[in-house]
Order: structure tokens, then C-alpha cells, then sequence
């Protein structure tokens, strides 16, 4: 989802729907005063009340896909959950053009599979929201016009649609299945098998009776309230977990969930390096190697990871110890080295 701009253009059509009549205004007088092609085409579009229609529903249709796309850049989304939102808001796109009787029978996992195009409704079925309706009404416009802009509108979200289902990860529905092991579902004396997740990733443990035992054992022990509210916390937390002969208690349960935390729901954090690596190798510290580079991504991100910063990081005795002047040194060669390569 990181790879769309719906964030921008959200953000512009909110300040064009606000300001619209100022906008309207101002190139109506610029209109009247400059012989330019531009501020006529903005001064026509501005007086059209079809455009005005078409954005309000632009805007309300992209509030929930904005939302979702927040959720994929953040640095701590719960991964058990972004894509049940992911795959919410892709219902919500097709429930505004699909036939609810055809949607209502497709289950989460299969509905990237759907052919919707076979079951769009028509635009007199179709809802497009309190503004856009208030408007219409309001406006001097046709009912052929304001047809002509529901057609239009309906060609939106369908390519809206069509756009979010190619960006779909391919594992969809074994990303769905991580909201089993949410901590507070795997606690709970209630819940459902998982001896079907495991038969599908059975390289990543030996015992699929063991893992259910584990699974089923998860809830009658204690565990840290530090833990219970961070997936990742707690997981590891049961992967450590050892009896009194200092066995493993839950070694193959941990592997299989811990491996299926490892899958990538995102992009972002890549985009995010890559952009950070730019700020480092810049223009006036071009010689940097690659392995300064590497150190320096490191730490940026090692401090986010472990929510610190420059201010409050303390550094280990080890730390200190390690970095004499004889590292600095070989740093230095390493750098003339690289001078010399370049």
C-alpha cells in the first residue's frame, strides 16, 4: 500500500473542496485579467458544479483507504491486525459497487480472489454518501449531469479497486491467520485449533500433536502483564519459557508463530531505509563506505527499535571499551581504502 499516493491527494482534495469558493473567486478575477490558457481552464473547472460533486465523493471514498495506509507506514503496527484492516476496507471499496448478496457469500480470505466486475450494480443502487447526496440536490446541475457524474464516480472506485487488488500481498490469507496468535486469543481457555495452520508450515516444527498440547497449554500458564499488550513481547516471552529441567516448554507453537511474525505485511520500512541511506550518503560525505554506511543505518534504527535516542542512550562498558583509538584507526584506513577504490 506504501507505494500508492492516495495520502497526497487526499490532503489536496480537502483543501479544493474548503476553499472552493475562494478558489472560484480568485480565478474568476484572474480570468478577467490575464490571457492565460491555465487560469481559464481553472476558472471553467471551478464554475462547473459536476467537479465539485465528483471530489466530495472522491474525498469520502478515501478517507477509509488514507486510514489504512497510515497503518502500513507506522513503525509498531500490530501485525495481527493491519491486515483484517487491510482487507475491511477493501469490502468497504467493493460494497459501494457490488452486489451485497454476491459479497455477503465470499469469506475474507477468498475475496481478493472475487471477479467483482461480474456482479457491479447499477448507479440507482448505489449509496454515495450523505454530502454528495446534499449537493446534488443543492446544485443547479441536470439529473443527466449529476447521472454523468455518478457514472464517473462508479469508474473511480472500481479502478480504485482494481488498484488496491494489485497491490494485495500474495500471502493474504495466511497474514489473516495471525489474529489467532494474538496474545490475548492465545491466553484465552476458549479458542479455536490451530492444527490446520501447522499442517501447512510443518518444516518449522516436528510434533504437530505436540503443537497443539502447547497451544492449548498457553492459557493455563502465568504470564508477565508487561507482555500481554505487545505480540512480539509476548511470543518471545513463550518461546523462552522453560520447565524445571530447562526444557523448551513451547518450542514448536513459538517456531511456528514466531516464523509467521517474520512474513513482510509491508514495504514502508524499506522505502524508510532507503531514504534515510540518502540523508547519510549525501552529496558532501560521498565517501563514506559502505560498511560506515551500514553502522550508521544500524544505530538510526536500532535506537528507534528500542524506542531511544541520542539523548538518552547510555552506552555499555563494553561499548566503550571496544571503541579505542585503535578502531578509529582502522575506520580511518578503511575510508582511504575506499578513497583510493573510488
Amino acid at each position: 500500500m506504501s507505494g500508492t499516493r492516495w495520502l497526497a491527494r487526499l490532503e489536496a482534495v480537502n483543501v479544493i473542496i474548503d476553499q472552493w469558493e475562494a478558489l472560484k473567486l480568485h480565478f474568476e478575477l484572474s480570468a478577467s485579467k490575464e490571457r492565460c490558457h491555465t487560469t481559464r481552464t481553472l476558472h471553467d473547472a471551478y464554475r462547473d458544479d459536476q467537479n465539485k460533486l465528483y471530489l466530495l465523493f472522491v474525498r469520502k471514498t478515501l478517507k477509509e483507504v488514507v486510514r489504512v495506509n497510515k497503518i502500513f507506514q507506522a513503525q509498531a503496527a500490530d501485525i495481527t491486525k493491519v491486515t483484517q484492516d487491510l482487507v475491511a476496507m477493501y469490502r468497504n471499496l467493493m460494497n459501494i459497487v457490488v452486489n451485497p448478496k454476491h459479497l455477503s457469500k465470499c469469506s475474507d480470505e477468498n475475496l481478493p480472489k472475487l471477479k467483482f466486475l461480474d456482479h457491479v450494480m447499477p448507479c440507482e443502487a448505489m449509496n454515495f454518501g450523505y454530502e454528495f447526496n446534499t449537493f446534488a440536490v443543492a446544485c443547479s446541475l441536470t439529473k443527466v449531469q449529476v447521472q454523468y457524474v455518478k457514472e464517473r464516480c462508479k469508474e473511480f472506485v472500481i479502478e480504485l479497486i482494481n488498484q488496491v487488488q494489485m497491490r494485495l500481498p500474495d500471502n493474504v490469507e495466511t497474514l489473516l491467520m495471525l489474529k489467532k496468535f494474538h496474545p490475548s486469543i492465545a491466553t484465552s481457555q476458549i479458542k479455536d485449533s490451530v492444527a490446520q495452520i501447522g499442517a501447512r508450515y510443518r518444516s518449522t516444527f516436528e510434533d504437530l500433536d505436540g503443537l497443539e498440547n502447547e497451544w492449548s497449554s498457553i492459557g493455563l500458564q502465568q504470564w508477565p502483564k508487561s507482555c500481554l499488550g505487545n505480540l512480539i513481547s509476548f511470543w518471545t516471552e513463550v518461546n523462552e519459557k522453560e520447565n524445571s529441567a530447562g526444557e523448551k516448554l513451547f518450542s514448536n507453537i513459538s517456531s511456528l508463530v514466531l516464523s509467521l511474525l517474520s512474513l513482510p505485511f509491508s514495504n514502508a520500512t524499506v522505502e524508510r531505509i532507503f531514504s534515510q541511506m540518502n540523508v547519510v550518503h549525501s552529496k558532501l560525505r560521498n565517501r563514506l563506505n559502505v560498511r560506515s554506511v551500514e553502522a550508521l543505518l544500524q544505530i538510526r534504527y536500532g535506537l528507534i527499535h528500542y524506542f531511544q535516542s541520542c539523548v538518552n542512550f547510555e552506552p555499555s562498558d563494553d561499548m566503550i571499551r571496544n571503541f579505542n583509538s585503535k578502531g578509529t584507526a582502522e575506520e580511518e584506513e578503511d575510508n582511504i581504502i575506499a578513497l583510493d577504490v573510488q
